[in-house]
């Protein structure tokens, strides 16, 4: 690719998000019942804003959605809270 001044520049693709590789490996998901979900998980907060927004501190946090989670979902660093 060429900038704006002619001299050539390369790109790299830097693969995905730290978020979604964590979320993969944590293997987040849709819970099957209302006892083990984020929930009920003692590394769930909220942060309060014009809405509640819930954040995982296993995931990391960013002030945007990419660490938003749901209630109803469940990964495998789930602990009871």
């Amino acid at each position: 690719m060429i900038d704006l001044f002619g001299a050539e520049v390369t790109t790299e693709y830097r693969g995905h998000s730290k978020t979604l590789k964590h979320r993969a490996l944590l293997a987040y998901r849709k819970a099957e019942g209302k006892e083990r979900c984020c929930k009920t998980c003692v590394h769930l907060h909220g942060h309060e804003h014009v809405r509640r927004y819930y954040k995982c501190s296993r995931l990391g946090e960013t002030c945007g959605p990419a660490t938003d989670i749901r209630l109803s979902y469940v990964c495998n660093g789930w602990e009871k809270g």
